[in-house]
């Protein structure tokens, strides 16, 4: 919350756009000023105060402890079978165990109703299963803002079991301004607005539980958490930061002296080439020539081309060798091209200064021949060839000048073909290292299969086997995956394997935190052309996707029934019952990369969320009854 004398210090030497942006006045104002004159404020206002105290809000023996005892009779059992857990998937919480509720006994569903009657506006939307954390004697919460995916603005949370510290301190003003709120046993607190979304949250650990100077003691402590749904204005208002008067300014400050950091830089290069100097050419008096040869300073834009196509090469991921090849082929255009005009404009400009008659070559009869500026173009990069590749001139060079010029384009003209030598061997052996690296595996593949005498259908399967798998560079993302950090790495595989995970309904209940598990287990096979993915009469073992690749799916009797494509699936059935057989064939048209998620995987990772594990369940079955009939 801004102080009220900053606030009429902001409106008296700022004025804002429509856009929110604050734009200077420049008085006299410094950053130290700016500060005197914060600290000069009231430190003992209660603003920020007022307004959390508004959102955060604690109501003690909310429930009695008849209620208590019977909210635990039905969570206790449920929890006891989990395993407490001391590594969160976003590390906000230590030595927790959790879950989620929708059914409730009648006595149960009584207070859970009154959480959300004295909790939720009429008419807000409510996520109808309840969440339930219990935290160990020696578990934490630690600092974090709730995420706005997965509820709305509304938290409502019931303390059991024991007394407890929550401590709020202000997004990227953590030291300045915090607050400590103590959750009795019974109690009710609801957390809604500021405090929901611009406040952290914590709960203290059991050695630093202190609330006014006292101790606490804290032993094992459940929260029964009731939430809103998200709505889109809820998203909006959490995505729009809040305005900070003194952080902004602070930015201003900086975009200025980021300005005189450019001024003092590349703004000349960059403002020179801009100036309408065809304008000032109309202007001027037009037997000024000089003016005409201000064009050339435009050369200079050369510098903005090749920065702005590096931002498009890293933009559309274009292959860097390649473009490499095309920059190096668009300077050597522009090269040439500057090189023939300046043939024409340097003789031009030394004959205005020292008179006609000096016998330039631009006084010859050759370039008077030649009617159109085409043609004398033409002629000046013919020039400027010559001069580049260090031959011989038709035209005799008599005048200093002449000379001069070609001996600098000669010099540069050798020093620009072993730049070029020198990128395009470079781009050779780029592309070229991975082809040899492959050839020289192949070969060493071929002699073991020959020195082991297999069978030539054997030895062509191998060999096909290997050549897909290079072209796909499986190794590649292999070291990939291995070298960035373990959050990258959930990260990456995440958006990787959602695309085809995301058909599957069935996985639609399943929360990000379980997927991302499910993923590290999945088996990654390659089937050639013709191999039987799938007997009829074997067990199933579980959930199969197809990441690429065709397959076609066979009755009994070995009669095509249908195709299955990328991005489909089959299997889901197996991951629940054991006993199950296939009772089709299903064999590769085509090599295929299939991702298999096996039943005994699947299970051991759902032992610990058994309530989610009977909604799949359920899901299914019905899914299977539907099918027969």
């Amino acid at each position: 919350m801004i102080k009220v004398p900053l606030v009429r210090w902001v409106q008296n030497n700022f004025v804002y756009s429509t856009s929110q942006h604050i734009i200077f006045k420049f008085p006299k104002c410094t950053i130290a000023n700016l500060n005197n004159i914060v600290n000069k404020a009231d430190k003992n206002t209660t603003n920020w105060k007022d307004a959390l105290y508004r959102t955060m809000k604690v109501y003690p023996n909310f429930i009695t402890e008849e209620e208590e005892i019977s909210l635990m009779k039905e969570i206790d059992p449920y929890m006891q079978r989990l395993r407490y857990e001391f590594s969160h998937w976003d590390d906000a919480i230590h030595g927790y165990r959790e879950t989620e509720r929708k059914q409730w006994n009648e006595q149960n569903m009584k207070v859970i109703n009154r959480i959300r009657q004295k909790a939720f506006p009429p008419g807000m939307p409510q996520l109808n299963l309840v969440h339930i954390l219990d935290l160990t004697a020696e578990g934490w919460i630690k600092p974090h803002v709730d995420s706005v995916r997965f509820c709305g603005d509304v938290i409502a949370g019931l303390s059991l079991l024991s007394d407890s510290v929550m401590r709020l301190t202000m997004v990227s003003h953590e030291q300045e301004y915090r607050e400590d709120f103590l959750l009795p046993r019974k109690s009710l607190y609801i957390m809604n607005g500021v405090a929901r979304h611009k406040y952290n949250h914590e709960i203290l650990r059991s050695e630093e539980s202190y609330f006014q100077g006292q101790k606490i003691p804290r032993s094992r402590r459940i929260s029964i958490i009731c939430r809103s749904e998200l709505t889109p204005s809820i998203i909006h208002n959490c995505e729009t930061p809040e305005i900070d008067m003194e952080q902004n300014i602070k930015k201003q400050i900086s975009h200025k002296r980021g300005f005189l950091k450019y001024i003092k830089s590349t703004f000349i290069v960059d403002i020179l080439p801009a100036m309408p100097y065809q304008l000032i050419n109309l202007i001027v008096d037009k037997s000024a020539w000089y003016f005409v040869i201000l064009n050339l300073v435009k050369i200079i834009r050369i510098r903005t081309i090749i920065v702005y196509s590096r931002r498009l090469c890293s933009i559309y991921q274009i292959n860097r060798q390649w473009y490499k090849l095309f920059e190096m082929c668009i300077i050597i255009i522009i090269f040439v091209h500057w090189a023939a005009c300046l043939e024409y404009y340097i003789p031009l400009i030394v004959s205005n200064v020292f008179g006609r008659n000096r016998g330039s070559w631009i006084d010859s009869d050759a370039l008077k021949e030649r009617g159109t500026n085409f043609h004398k173009y033409l002629i000046c990069l013919n020039r400027a060839t010559i001069a580049l590749v260090c031959s011989a001139h038709y035209l005799d060079m008599k005048t200093p000048d002449d000379i001069l010029f070609n001996i600098i384009l000669s010099v540069m003209g050798i020093l620009g073909f072993i730049f070029a030598l020198a990128q395009i061997m470079q781009f050779i052996n780029t592309l070229q290292s991975a082809t040899k690296t492959h050839y020289k595996h192949f070969q060493q593949l071929q002699e073991y299969i020959r020195y082991k005498q297999l069978p030539y259908n054997l030895q062509h399967r191998i060999l096909e086997y290997y050549n897909y798998c290079s072209k796909r560079k499986f190794s590649t993302y292999q070291h990939i995956i291995h070298q960035v950090s373990s959050y990258l790495q959930e990260e990456l595989i995440l958006n990787i394997y959602m695309k085809f995970i995301n058909n599957v309904p069935l996985f639609q209940y399943i929360p990000e935190s379980i997927m991302s598990q499910l993923i590290n287990v999945l088996n990654f096979e390659i089937y050639l052309e013709n191999d039987i993915i799938v007997k009829a009469g074997e067990e199933g073992d579980g959930l199969y996707f197809i990441a690429s690749g065709t397959v076609a799916i066979y009755n009994n009797l070995w009669k095509e029934v249908c195709h299955l494509e990328d991005g489909t699936y089959f299997g889901d059935v197996f991951l629940f019952l054991k006993s199950m057989h296939h009772n089709v064939n299903i064999v590769a048209v085509e090599i295929c990369e299939i991702y298999i998620l096996h039943r005994t995987n699947f299970q051991l990772i759902m032992e610990s969320h058994p309530d989610l594990f009977n909604v799949l369940y359920n899901a299914v079955s019905k899914h299977v009854k539907k099918s027969s009939l």
